[in-house]
């Protein structure tokens, strides 16, 4: 991942958790204009739509400049083709099992959803998202993604890897939206609700505004656990653009100018920027480069030796040179040369095809 620091890019990273937590449900109309509505998603809807929707509100709400930039710049930090590989291998092996009407309730959610990260359907992933897959496996059980796993939590602390295949083990047997009371494994108790303690919490009501806190999302929407008076930690309103700020800011595609302390839009590419003095202007997904203008952290055809900086691409380097390009790797059942140009890091030497992820048995 890029190198990003707190507390500025605090709600970008809730953000793009959730977006992970749902980049494979997304966005079957959310580029087409085509509403489709109510009908259950196949798994390859499921699959293939996701990437347009999740470029789609990140253009929408400003940290990213063009949909041809994501779709071709692979960038996404959270996101890479063998967790997409692996998770349709679960499905086909039935590790897990598909739920395209969750499907479908997940993308409504998500092509509704606001810029604004401190509301019930945005700080957290929508509960129909991490529903749509159920899996099979309990806690201690080898897992290869979070869905094959009764708590949709597959624990990569404990991962061994042979050729295309990683396992890893799943965290538990509380499925997500356990209810007011209940025990939970991180943030998925529901509306209104956190996870209070070390996994396993206990799903607590959000706290009120101005009540005393202290973990960051204790807080009720709108409002983050901050310094009051320099004293005691209680729950604040996190500032909206234009609004006097100390750090966070409320709306995505936006952050606090060390400079004015006020919330201010990213930078966009082209724009100049200080590395030094306000790292964090060109936002999460861009980087102020060495003429001091942002661009784009991970564009295809960058120059590179080793590696490069997006998870979705390799340094492509030609026989005799030292130097090459990075290009997108490819995916399962494409074309290579080699198993560096595989997103499963694995080039069949008898098809000269690139092999499924993680297709474990």
């Amino acid at each position: 991942m890029p190198a990003w620091s707190d507390p500025d890019m605090g709600i970008w990273k809730r953000a793009a958790a959730a977006a992970w937590s749902a980049w494979l449900v997304v966005g079957v109309s959310a580029c087409s204009g085509e509403s489709d509505a109510g009908r259950p998603l196949t798994v390859d809807e499921y699959i293939t739509a996701a990437g347009d929707a999740l470029c789609n509100r990140f253009v929408r709400c400003g940290e990213l400049a063009s949909m041809e930039v994501c779709r071709t710049g692979g960038i996404f930090p959270l996101v890479s083709l063998a967790e997409i590989d692996s998770l349709r291998a679960a499905f086909a092996a039935g590790r897990a099992t598909f739920d395209g009407e969750k499907a479908r309730a997940c993308v409504d959610a998500l092509v509704a959803s606001a810029c604004d990260q401190e509301t019930s359907g945005t700080r957290t992933s929508p509960l129909a998202c991490l529903q749509v897959a159920r899996g099979t496996a309990h806690g201690g059980e080898p897992c290869a993604v979070d869905a094959e796993c009764v708590s949709q939590f597959c624990n990569q602390a404990f991962s061994s890897c042979d050729n295309a295949c990683c396992l890893a083990i799943c965290g538990g047997d509380i499925p997500p939206d356990p209810g007011e009371g209940k025990p939970c494994l991180s943030d998925t108790c529901g509306d209104g609700l956190y996870c209070a303690g070390s996994a396993p919490g206990t799903c607590r009501r959000l706290v009120a505004a101005g009540a005393p806190c202290s973990p960051a999302e204790e807080c009720d929407y709108g409002y983050r656990c901050d310094v009051e008076n320099g004293s005691r930690f209680v729950c604040l309103p996190v500032p909206r653009l234009g609004e006097p700020c100390t750090g966070i800011c409320r709306e995505l595609g936006t952050m606090c100018d060390p400079t004015t302390n006020v919330c201010v839009p990213l930078s966009k590419p082209g724009d100049p920027c200080d590395q030094f003095a306000n790292p964090l202007a060109c936002g999460g997904f861009n980087q102020c480069d060495a003429t001091g203008h942002c661009a784009p952290s991970a564009p295809v055809g960058v120059p590179c030796t080793s590696v490069c900086a997006s998870p979705n691409q390799y340094c492509s380097i030609p026989a005799g040179s030292t130097t090459g390009t990075c290009q997108l790797l490819a995916k399962a059942n494409e074309a290579c040369a080699a198993d560096i140009a595989c997103a499963s890091q694995h080039c069949d030497v008898q098809t000269h095809t690139c092999a499924p992820s993680n297709a474990c048995p």
